[in-house]
């Protein structure tokens, strides 16, 4: 008789921890979500939980493959998955936290779609650093996307969502990243995908819609020949709680893809396991909880094992090998040591004992002492990126007012910029212009390339306007640091 299973789930959201208690019992497949807590980040270390603990954490911090496993019937996918991933992870498996699943188990022929999702173990370990205990002790942790991708999944079994030729777009937004799920008609055709850039961001539009493209051209060949809006049924999104409402995002976002958003119908899914009003704050939690009940969720389940052992540092070893040697010496020349040498070698090991211990209360110091560096030459290479990118708004303005000067009949309408702290430090202007005709518009864009001073010039969108006789555009201009 199987034992049952209790454990914890958590989710870190801005400066808290949302975690649930949950019990499964496998001989008679029942879940419960025996209760839910909060916790403010700073005050975590007070709690000292007696079961496992398990964390879903940023996806940004994961690289994700697709690919086809050529699995037999009746044999393990094992080395399969170890060939894909010595093919497409470009780190050693020795360096890295790893794992795989089936998207799709009831698979006619031999290939299998599957996801690997690792982690570089020094990027998993300093981020793990920076929480206290218990969430730095947490015994595996999973990216949030697969949680997200988890709550489509069980929805899926519950209400039947997906449609034949129609797939459903699910957004995650968060502060520094945004997690994208596509569900097809089945398993085998789901698609998931992490962009470091954050909720707002007009260039994030375009990425998505790239995706889109890129994967109806894969699973649907007659893309070219139909709009985007007829292959999506529905836009789901959920943003983290700290993130406000971005309009101007949410209708070029429509525009151009060709769905509204949706919310995320959070409260119905849970609602078997948690009150409407806690919903939100576990809803993480709960996709990586029901990913631990496996056997009663048909859900894909990637779990990293981060379980780091600590090993012996050289200096002790060499001790340790060095007292074996001495009582080796003593065995065989016992008589000899007893009368001559006693005394002397207690003396010489106690001494060399007391210069362990104070060598590893060295050693100590300098490791706090580096990361306390490390972090202080971090902040400092953020907060110099930020000043150097105050100093550009002025070159900003100069530069579009030469492009300006050297193209007629333009005039620009509106003008906003926003200094964009994230990964990557970066000023973005949005330029509502308007023109007789195409021509200029045309001429506008060749001179502001010409010279070469932003990074980045996206055309957004454009439409001629017959009742003013004039062509308007929504163009991004963007400014990096040179150092970045």
């Amino acid at each position: 008789m199987a034992k049952a299973f209790r454990f914890f789930t958590a989710q870190i959201c801005c400066a808290e921890v949302g975690v649930l208690e949950c019990l499964y019992e496998p001989n008679s497949s029942d879940f419960r979500v025996i209760r839910s807590f909060s916790l403010p980040l700073e005050e975590v270390y007070l709690w000292k939980p007696k079961i496992p603990l398990y964390i879903t954490s940023p996806s940004n911090l994961f690289f994700l493959k697709h690919v086809k496993l050529l699995c037999p019937p009746g044999v393990e996918c094992d080395l399969a998955v170890k060939f894909e991933f010595d093919k497409n992870v470009p780190f050693p498996n020795h360096l890295v936290y790893w794992s795989y699943d089936l998207l799709e188990t009831s698979v006619d022929g031999i290939e299998f779609p599957a996801v690997i999702l690792g982690g570089r173990m020094d990027v998993i370990d300093k981020w793990l650093e920076r929480l206290s205990p218990p969430l730095s002790n947490a015994q595996g942790i999973s990216a949030n996307i697969f949680s997200f991708y988890n709550l489509f999944r069980y929805w899926e079994t519950m209400k039947e969502i997906r449609e034949k030729d129609k797939v459903i777009l699910g957004i995650l937004c968060d502060v520094n990243y945004t997690d994208v799920v596509i569900l097809g008609e089945d398993p085998s055709k789901d698609w998931l995908r992490t962009f470091p850039r954050p909720y707002g961001n007009i260039s994030l539009i375009w990425d998505i819609k790239e995706t889109l493209e890129a994967y109806f051209a894969k699973m649907c060949p007659a893309v070219g020949t139909v709009p985007l809006t007829k292959e999506i049924s529905s836009v789901y999104m959920i943003k983290a709680k700290d993130l406000g409402e971005e309009k101007e995002w949410e209708r070029v976002f429509g525009e151009q893809i060709g769905v509204d958003l949706q919310e995320f119908p959070v409260p119905d899914i849970l609602a078997d396991y948690l009150p409407t009003e806690k919903a939100y704050k576990f809803l993480l939690a709960f996709g990586l909880a029901i990913m631990l009940a496996k056997d009663k969720f048909v859900v894909p389940g990637i779990m990293l094992d981060v379980g780091r052992s600590k090993q012996m540092n050289t200096i002790s070893l060499i001790h340790v090998l060095l007292q074996m040697g001495l009582l080796a010496g003593m065995v065989g020349w016992g008589g000899y040591f007893y009368f001559k040498g006693l005394t002397p070698l207690i003396q010489h090991r106690a001494e060399l004992v007391r210069l362990s211990q104070e060598y590893n209360a060295l050693s100590q110091k300098i490791s706090r002492w580096k990361k306390r560096k490390e972090r202080l030459l971090s902040k400092e290479k953020e907060l110099s990126s930020s000043i150097k990118l105050q100093y550009s708004w002025p070159e900003i303005i100069t530069a579009l007012s030469k492009s300006l000067g050297t193209s007629d009949g333009i005039r620009v309408n509106g003008l906003s910029g926003s200094l964009n702290q994230g990964k990557k430090d970066f000023i973005s202007f949005s330029v509502r212009l308007s023109a007789d005709d195409y021509d200029s518009l045309n001429r506008f864009l060749s001179n502001i390339r010409a010279l070469g001073w932003f990074n980045r010039i996206s055309p957004v969108s454009s439409n001629y306007d017959e009742g003013k006789g004039k062509v308007e555009m929504l163009l991004v201009v963007e400014k990096w640091p040179e150092e970045q």
